[in-house]
This record gives structure tokens, C-alpha cells and sequence, in this order.
């Protein structure tokens, strides 16, 4: 019966042990030896940089972790740009400091300095930079040993504020119309995005005696798009493109819903 008993609570410990290790990442739970890793590997990362156009570049960073106690001694590792990177080493990125690092004794983390040169980047550009860790003084961690990070660029913006807005367009049931007027403010909301108190721009109040619509607009380098979420109070899309004249500050938004309202607004600043 003992042996039977020992027997069991063997087989259990193995069952245990076995899914433990099969577990993602397990291995640098159970190893005694330091090991390496990229912070954010699981999802990425994104970096959104503003495009000044000053010939400088903007210094960002990765991250590397130590998975370890504390060490006496210096860690060292070397990475390299992965084959997936569609960034251009020397035009949109540099590593200023090279690619071989060490962790200093009692440190369990280091930055990884690289330059984004954000001139050389569109607005429409779908960049990405891939890192893998390749050598190392310690272990590599199999799972978390390349970083994807995503580039994009945006522009200085600063649209807040009140305009005043003309806008002509057609409506499905009373066709052509003109000089419809109206407030509108933007209110800043983010990094490029802006609140509309009315993407109707007075359609709906003055033409149709209902309530304006609100939603929100993204400033891209002074090109104009709609939030593909902006629905009116009906669940109806609406679809929103435009400028903006640099020069005196005029912003034109050709806009539509699937209602079959078509507007071309332009808002000039109060």
C-alpha cells in the first residue's frame, strides 16, 4: 500500500513539473541562471513622433530587462535590426551608441538609445523597427528576445478654438443647398485629435430641425480626416476628409453619411 502510495504522488509531482515547463515563459521562472529579455515583447511597442522638419532627429529607447537577482558582475549583450524592419537603418533610424550593451553590476535594467529622424517620414508611412537579442554573458530568453516597435509621424497641431462655418452640399430629399452658418469649436482631444460640436456643420439643426452630431477630426500634418467611429444619433457613418491653408488657419472638410448628406464646409477662425 506505501508503495502504491509513492507511487501516485510521483506521477503527480511529474504531471505538475511537466505542464509547469510547458508553460510560456516557465523557463525563466525555473532557471537559476540570469537571463535576458526586451520590455513589451509580448505586444510591441509604438512610438508617435512629431515631425518638425529641424534636420534633428528624436532620441528614443528599448528597454532590457534582467531577469536575476542582483549580479556582482556586468551583463553583457549584443542585438541586431531583424529582417522583418522596414524602417531604413542611416535614413529613418540609428543606434548612436552601437548595439552591444552591459547591464551594470547591481542594475537589472538598461535603455537602449536610438534615433528616429522624423524628416524622412510621411505622415502615411508604416514604418517598424524588429530587434533581437543575439548574444548574450547570460541567457536569452527564447520568448521575449525580439521587440517590434511601430513608427508614425505627426505634425504640430493646434486647431482648438472657435471658426465660423459656411458649408454647401445636397440632401437626399431636398437636394442642392447653400450658406448654411454656424459656430464651431474644436476642442483638443489628444495628439492630432480634435471634438466637433456639429459634424453636420448646421445641416441637421437648420435644415432638418434635429440635434447637430457631434465627432471628432484628426490633424495629420494639415491634412483633415474624419474618427472612423463618428456616427450620428441615428448609428449613421459619417465620412470626413479636408485641408488646412497654413497661411491664415482655414480648415475645408468635404464630409457625408450614408444617409446620403454631402456637405463641403469651410471654417474660418474667429
Amino acid at each position: 500500500m506505501k508503495t502504491y502510495i509513492k507511487y501516485l504522488f510521483g506521477v503527480i509531482l511529474a504531471v505538475v513539473a511537466t505542464a509547469c515547463y510547458d508553460d510560456p515563459g516557465s523557463d525563466i521562472l525555473f532557471s537559476d541562471e540570469p537571463t535576458l529579455e526586451f520590455v513589451g515583447s509580448e505586444v510591441g511597442t509604438q512610438g508617435l513622433y512629431t515631425r518638425i522638419n529641424d534636420g534633428n532627429g528624436v532620441t528614443d529607447n528599448f528597454t532590457v530587462n534582467l531577469i536575476a537577482p542582483l549580479q556582482s558582475q556586468p551583463v553583457s549583450f549584443t542585438f541586431e535590426v531583424n529582417s522583418l524592419t522596414t524602417a531604413i537603418e542611416g535614413i529613418h533610424f540609428d543606434f548612436p551608441d552601437g548595439k552591444t550593451f552591459s547591464i551594470p553590476a547591481g542594475s537589472l535594467s538598461i535603455e537602449v538609445p536610438f534615433i528616429v529622424y522624423d524628416d524622412e517620414i510621411e505622415p502615411d508611412d508604416k514604418l517598424q523597427i524588429v530587434v533581437s537579442l543575439v548574444s548574450s554573458s547570460a541567457n536569452i530568453s527564447s520568448n521575449y528576445k525580439e521587440l517590434v516597435h511601430q513608427i508614425r509621424v505627426v505634425c504640430p497641431s493646434d486647431l482648438a478654438g472657435s471658426y465660423n462655418s459656411v458649408t454647401s452640399g445636397t440632401t437626399p430629399g431636398g437636394g442642392a443647398y447653400s450658406n448654411v452658418q454656424k459656430v464651431i469649436t474644436l476642442t483638443a482631444s489628444g495628439t492630432g485629435k480634435y471634438l466637433l460640436n456639429d459634424m453636420s456643420f448646421g445641416v441637421y439643426t437648420q435644415i432638418y430641425g434635429d440635434a447637430s452630431p457631434t465627432g471628432s477630426i484628426f490633424d495629420i500634418c494639415e491634412v483633415i480626416s474624419g474618427d472612423p467611429a463618428n456616427k450620428d444619433q441615428y448609428n449613421d457613418p459619417f465620412t470626413m476628409n479636408g485641408s488646412i491653408n497654413s497661411g491664415t488657419g482655414v480648415i475645408t472638410i468635404t464630409w457625408s453619411n450614408t444617409f446620403g448628406d454631402t456637405g463641403t464646409s469651410v471654417l474660418t477662425p474667429q
